[in-house]
């Protein structure tokens, strides 16, 4: 199975956000949560809600973690340092089930993916528009080619994961 989303960006995280999986018309509710230092989301479909936030790792990195409902880690989403990286460009690395993949983005975050090495799991396309751009919100069109068993709401909260730390 796979998934393909419209990913909407919201200003500043001030609103709730709607995004709904295109083939099977589900439909996930975002919601973020405004709490400092750490930012928590939330995110619904039906009565299923996880839990994400956004934080610190040893007082540099910025990370992004998905909850399970119970509150176990699901995955975990963070800043690859310097001397890792491969290119100029923003890199992140995603830890799930004990397996590590890498997240690339391209010039302007117009393109960003997610592999293992061998396999794209997912790709993800800018279509913002250009009054968007300015105000660098950026709305994307997403494939999910593997889903790894992951629900696809699980999946919305990687890509606003992703989103948010690609930016910093």
């Amino acid at each position: 199975m796979t998934y393909s989303f419209i990913f909407k960006d919201s200003f500043m995280d001030l609103t709730k956000t709607r995004i709904r999986e295109i083939q099977t018309d589900e439909e996930v509710l975002l919601h973020p949560k405004w709490s400092f230092p750490i930012g928590k989301y939330s995110f619904f479909s039906g009565k299923e809600e996880y839990k994400a936030i956004s934080t610190k790792e040893h007082f540099i990195h910025n990370a992004f973690v998905v909850l399970q409902p119970d509150g176990k880690e699901i995955v975990r989403i963070k800043n690859l340092s310097l001397h890792k990286k491969k290119s100029i460009f923003k890199e992140l690395r995603m830890v799930y089930s004990q397996n590590s993949f890498h997240i690339n983005s391209t010039l302007a975050f117009k393109t960003i993916t997610i592999s293992n090495g061998k396999e794209v799991i997912l790709t993800a396309n800018k279509i913002s528009s250009i009054f968007k751009n300015l105000l660098e919100m950026y709305d994307y069109e997403v494939q999910v080619h593997q889903t790894m068993d992951l629900p696809f709401i699980v999946w919305v909260a990687i890509f606003k994961g992703i989103h948010l730390l690609i930016r910093r």
